[in-house]
């Protein structure tokens, strides 16, 4: 018998995995409009902005972001923090699924979670999604995703399930994009962007997305569309931080957008509509992405006199005030917590008139008290 415990504890445990990967399986046939969300930026605005559409047309929705902050949106459109104790795990995903069969959602949105391509095959093999959405393919987590641009849509689509529809707000990559669908496949349907958002194309393109991925899952525009306007206005005022103290700022939050591209185009729609005579760039860095910093800094580089000022701040500072010195940065250069910012206002920021104020490269770390700085109170 003594002998024999080991294989049936082993037999136990198989069963129990068996049982439990089948109640999961009913659980997510329970749930008729699944949809997964992946790309490279715009992930948790365009949950949202999915999520309000589809409440907006009367359907029980619930939704999973991970982004910044893991959090579980339920039925009511209450949201709860995701407490993870250690790194994430895709079992996480699961449980956001058990939930929201638990609440007989007739809708779940869940944003995929995984950077590993092999992950993120088993996130949409178990979710099995009505509707797909890829965001775009942007330069980011080389060492995951790949070198190359051909790498990373290899990367990016390797989550797409056979038969489905798959949304892109992706432009200059769309050939490639459908090329690699059509191998898995699937249908890529590309998004139009919704003109009527403002000035901002960053999100006239993820309310584009938006509406284009609940139409893909049968509910037409003009029963999202008021939904996915009002998250989108919403999430405007979640970015945009006004103060006063002897001038007019205005903080811009493009900590979260990890890559140039998407921060530039913000970054240019931002100077457009509110083209303020002084700006001054704060970089949060980690010592973990040195490329991601060596990427802002050239970015920097090439805005000359438009940026009066550059605040560094983060465990790559250090580096970053290296490379903008040998750069010959013209700007106001100095590294700073933001514990600290009182202390060089008044020599980043100049006193009077009108001045704008970016958060750009890392949201970890400094990124979060950078945020509370300016929401918290006078910039």
């Amino acid at each position: 018998m003594t002998t024999l415990l080991p294989f049936l504890l082993l037999a136990a445990a198989a069963g129990a995995l068996f049982v439990e990967a089948a109640l999961l399986r009913r659980r997510v046939s329970s749930l008729p409009v699944r949809i997964h969300v992946n790309g490279t930026r715009g992930k948790s605005s365009v949950v949202r902005y999915i999520t309000a559409g589809l409440r907006s047309a009367g359907i029980r929705t619930v939704s999973k972001v991970t982004g910044v902050v893991p959090t579980y949106s339920s039925l009511t459109g209450e949201d709860s923090v995701i407490r993870r104790f250690g790194p994430a795990r895709v079992q996480e995903q699961f449980m956001a699924l058990r939930r929201a069969a638990a609440e007989g959602a007739g809708a779940a949105v869940i944003e995929c979670m995984s950077l590993q391509p092999e992950y993120q095959e088993l996130e949409a093999r178990w979710l099995r999604p009505t509707v797909s959405v890829l965001t775009n393919v942007r330069d980011d987590h080389r060492e995951v995703m790949g070198e190359t641009e051909q790498e990373r849509i290899r990367s990016l689509t390797s989550a797409v399930q056979p038969g489905v529809t798959v949304v892109t707000g992706e432009e200059r990559l769309l050939d490639a994009l459908h090329a690699a669908v059509r191998v898995r496949g699937a249908r890529l349907v590309s998004a139009p962007l919704h003109n009527g958002a403002g000035t901002d194309t960053a999100a006239q393109r993820n309310i584009g997305i938006a509406v284009a991925a609940c139409s893909a899952a049968g509910f037409p525009a003009e029963k999202v569309l008021p939904g996915i306007l009002q998250e989108a206005e919403r999430d405007r005022l979640r970015r945009l931080h006004r103060a006063t103290g002897g001038s007019t700022s205005l903080f811009i939050d493009v900590f979260e957008a990890n890559d140039v591209e998407s921060t530039a185009e913000r970054f240019a729609a931002e100077r457009r509509s509110a083209p303020y005579r002084s700006v001054t760039i704060i970089l949060n860095t980690r010592h973990d992405r040195p490329v991601r910093t060596a990427d802002f800094v050239r970015w920097i580089l090439t805005l000359g006199t438009e940026v009066r000022s550059v605040v560094l701040s983060g465990t790559h500072s250090a580096a970053a005030e290296r490379m903008l010195r040998s750069g010959r940065c013209r700007a106001f250069v100095v590294r700073c917590e933001p514990d600290e910012w009182s202390e060089v206002r008044g020599e980043a920021v100049p006193v009077g008139g009108e001045r704008m104020i970016v958060g750009v490269g890392n949201i970890a770390g400094a990124g979060h008290r950078w945020r509370s700085v300016f929401s918290g109170g006078p910039a």
